[in-house]
């Protein structure tokens, strides 16, 4: 009889922590391996240089250490074969600033519109977008 209790309590205690995972279970691009990490960090890094500075510039945002000191996203996204079947910003932080969908959209646009290879088919990952400065 005291198995057959301690068993029920261990299944109560095993279920309880799977119901209570959340967000947080899945990987950032760089804990998936690094052959992964590499080709996303190529395709962050085209981004970066085509497209955020330009986002930043027509939206009239100075990064600096007063005001702005973050523009970032931190955003889920999950590949099916060569494009993002879904994605899902969990966090964000323009300046302090709450920004409209149309410019998430346009900020998100690259990745949107990409055809990934297939080293990154079928993966599910989190990703941080944007700069934060070291004040």
């Amino acid at each position: 009889m005291a198995k057959l209790i301690l068993i029920f309590c261990a299944s109560i205690l095993l279920n309880t922590r799977l119901l209570s995972q959340n967000n947080d279970s899945i990987s950032f691009i760089y804990e998936i391996g690094i052959e992964e990490f590499n080709c996303w960090n190529e395709i962050y890094s085209s981004w970066h240089n085509e497209t955020f500075y330009k986002l930043l510039k027509s939206k009239n945002i100075k990064m600096n250490c007063s005001d702005c000191e973050s523009f970032y996203c931190l955003v889920e996204f999950c590949i099916k074969d060569s494009i993002i079947e879904s994605y899902s910003i969990i966090k964000e932080n323009f300046c302090g600033k709450n920004l409209n969908n149309d410019f998430k959209t346009k900020y998100l646009e690259y990745f949107l519109q990409y055809s990934y290879p297939e080293i990154l088919y079928n993966k599910r990952f989190k990703v941080r977008l944007g700069d934060s400065l070291k004040c």
